[in-house]
């Protein structure tokens, strides 16, 4: 099997996001605080004038809806931020990977992910013979490089690997799909669904960590 470190390790790019997006959670539940707060103040302010002018069970009453509609909009605001964190995240995550595949990230060389995931998906399909499938950009890079990514992925696994790279383009922001010659085996490596599965790892840090934390912080 290929090391862990030979592929480009989604995980690693999402922790370099960590401060960023403290900041950013930061900003936006300290918004949503605000107007929550905001709310409460103003409701406060209607119900103390409405009191003066109610008897004691109606009074009651009237603050018990009230409270209640304050605490539902509260609610509201903070899961409002809260998608918008999530989405935010996304946002950052992405750019992260598209500056790795225009090349202005000089931790990363874009080739040697896409020559790792062509190399991972020969072992993992036990097929020596493969058809690859990428987006219009990634093809014509793949088709330029085809017969030195043969040759280099033959030399180190010591077998006669051949590579078909497929006219026919997919959507995705970067990486492949691969399948072998009878269609029966399929290897999915596109940098989508691999953010994406990172990505739904990191919504768990999300709402259990960041999220909780800076809520229970601000609301103090």
């Amino acid at each position: 099997m290929i090391a862990a470190e030979e592929i480009v390790s989604l995980e690693k790019v999402l922790a370099e996001l960590e401060e960023p997006i403290k900041s950013r959670v930061n900003d936006i539940i300290s918004e949503a605080i605000k107007k929550a707060k905001e709310i409460i103040e103003s409701r406060k302010t209607m119900a103390k004038d409405k009191a003066r002018r109610m008897v004691e069970e109606e009074i009651f009453r009237k603050r018990s809806l009230e409270l209640g509609a304050i605490e539902k909009k509260k609610r509201t605001e903070l899961l409002k931020a809260k998608y918008e964190v999530i989405n935010e995240i996304k946002k950052m995550a992405e750019e992260k990977i598209m500056k790795i595949i225009r090349g202005e990230n000089p931790r990363y060389d874009y080739y040697d992910i896409l020559y790792n995931l062509i190399k991972r998906a020969i072992i993992d399909m036990e097929e020596d013979e493969i058809y690859i499938y990428a987006n219009k950009r990634d093809t014509e890079f793949l088709k330029s490089k085809l017969k030195e990514i043969e040759q280099k992925i033959s030399s180190e696994l010591n077998r006669n690997v051949k590579l078909h790279i497929a006219n026919e383009n997919i959507e995705c922001i970067g990486g492949i799909i691969v399948r072998n010659r009878s269609g029966n085996k399929v290897f999915y490596g596109t940098l989508d669904g691999r953010l994406k599965t990172v990505f739904e790892r990191k919504i768990n840090y999300i709402n259990k960590e960041l999220f909780k934390k800076y809520i229970r912080v601000k609301m103090e």
